[in-house]
């Protein structure tokens, strides 16, 4: 523990070990390798002395207990503030933040689990806090550090749009607490991609396997446009993280039963309004080709005139891989054609076209004639002649700002001159938010237009640390 402490500080620098990196003592021990009580709080003190070993500022916690357990929480606050450090024999151990995990059908005493209820993660949440003021010298922040709609192996929900729906009313309730029940300071999906080893199916080699945790796809080895393709849930990430920096007040929802409910945010200077509506229900064989009617009234809009406006939407038939991989039969395997079209469906789909439309007054209207069950829809209101500002040290970059960008139309192709080295994706899109290519390339590179109508088109380019935005016109 003490040479990893100084390696990492070397490598990536002391400040940015003690300030960021969070050191966490093993993975559900209650149940996994050492067991709990007393092995895994011996664990907990020769780990930490070790940390601390190495630098005594950086920051140690854990159980990381899973959801049935979280009780353990109290059994390692115990243990830190009154039992006999194993490792030092002297009264307590360090411990700067606590961590558990929880999944929807997770169950516990007063909480009922079962996949898709979104109900469950804030009151876990409120459970480890009601646990935590029993520590009054704890003032350490708490992670849920691995969570999803289920924990089960063999639920196709995490693949489908009720998953989407899912995380949107979860991620909701769990900011409604207010400040009695704070939301953890970590709230982490389980997995990020299909490409790991607890249920990948490694003896027919699958490239799309059905039931997997991660966000992204798996995909064909030898077929790049196969790699990293979004299942809903990731698109719901996308929705959310195109709210903006403050909650407004909303009404009209059903709060937590089933069926539609909304958030409303505006940006800091009040130049964009935004508001996820989303339909959900926590049971698992709720027909998602029921609809609903939704009309939404928006009041005392922050500016006068028109407003540019801007709706996406994930379900059953938008921004859904899924379920264009089942219309093609399941292939475990797709074909790189198919891989394409599944790719297509990867892209952040539009309900309508994007408009500027004008106000009425400080008001502004839209029906949604039929929403499905298990969606999420984010309907953007921008003030076409103001500045919309996010915190940009808190997000992921996802608006494009004007830069040089060389682009040479010949034979088919479009040739790229990027700015900059690095990896970049490069989208083409369609006045209306259609996306008709994404690629990642890097520096000087071609793009075939073989496909492309003519027309003017936005060419988007982002990176690691650039954006960059061109208009574009492909002639035939």
């Amino acid at each position: 523990m003490d040479s990893i402490v100084v390696h990492c500080e070397g490598k990536f620098g002391v400040n940015e070990v003690r300030n960021n990196w969070y050191f966490e003592v093993w993975n559900e021990p209650d149940w996994w390798y050492a067991g709990f009580d007393p092995q895994y709080l011996t664990l907990f003190d020769y780990t930490v002395q070790g940390l601390k070993q190495g630098d005594p500022q950086v920051r140690v916690g854990g159980p990381a207990c899973e959801g049935t357990n979280t009780s353990q929480i109290g059994t390692l606050l115990d243990h830190c503030y009154n039992g006999t450090n194993s490792a030092t024999s002297t009264k307590g151990t360090k411990i700067d933040f606590i961590t558990y995990h929880w999944y929807a059908d997770n169950a516990t005493t007063g909480i009922t689990g079962n996949v898709l209820n979104a109900n469950n993660s804030a009151a876990a949440q409120k459970l480890v806090v009601n646990l935590l003021k029993s520590y009054p010298s704890f003032t350490g922040a708490i992670f849920c550090d691995e969570m999803g709609p289920t924990y089960t192996t063999s639920a196709s929900q995490r693949d489908m749009q009720q998953s989407a729906s899912w995380l949107a009313k979860t991620v909701h309730l769990l900011n409604e607490g207010g400040a009695s029940y704070p939301p953890p300071a970590m709230f982490a999906y389980w997995a990020i991609s299909d490409i790991y080893e607890e249920v990948m199916d490694k003896t027919s080699n699958l490239s799309f396997q059905e039931s997997n945790y991660g966000m992204l796809c798996r995909g064909t080895a030898s077929y790049p446009n196969s790699w990293d393709i979004e299942k809903p849930v990731f698109q719901a990430y996308r929705l959310l993280h195109k709210l903006g920096d403050f909650e407004i007040s909303s009404s009209g929802g059903v709060s937590t039963s089933d069926g539609v409910n909304l958030v409303a945010t505006c940006d800091s200077n009040n130049n964009a309004v935004q508001i996820l509506i989303y339909s959900h229900f926590a049971s698992q064989s709720t027909n998602s080709a029921a609809t609903d009617n939704i009309t939404l009234n928006v009041t005392n809009v922050p500016w006068t005139g028109s407003a540019k406006v801007e709706t996406f939407l994930v379900d059953t038939t938008h921004s859904n891989t899924y379920t264009t991989w089942v219309s093609q039969g399941k292939p475990p395997t797709p074909t790189n054609a198919q891989w394409d079209a599944i790719r297509q469906a990867s892209y952040l789909a539009h309900y309508d076209s994007v408009a500027t439309t004008p106000l009425t007054g400080s008001t502004f209207s839209k029906t949604i004639p039929q929403l499905h069950y298990y969606s999420v829809m984010l309907i953007t209101l921008t003030n076409p002649n103001g500045v919309s500002v996010k915190r940009s040290s808190e997000r992921m970059t996802d608006n494009y700002v004007p830069a040089s960008l060389r682009t040479e139309i010949s034979n088919g192709k479009m040739m790229l001159t990027l700015p900059g080295s690095g990896q970049f994706r490069v989208r083409l899109v369609t006045p209306n938010g259609r996306t008709l290519i994404s690629e990642r390339t890097m520096g000087t590179s071609s793009i075939s237009l073989a496909k492309v109508p003519a027309g003017t088109y936005l060419l988007e380019c982002s990176g690691l640390e650039q954006n960059f935005v061109k208009t574009v016109f492909v002639g035939k």
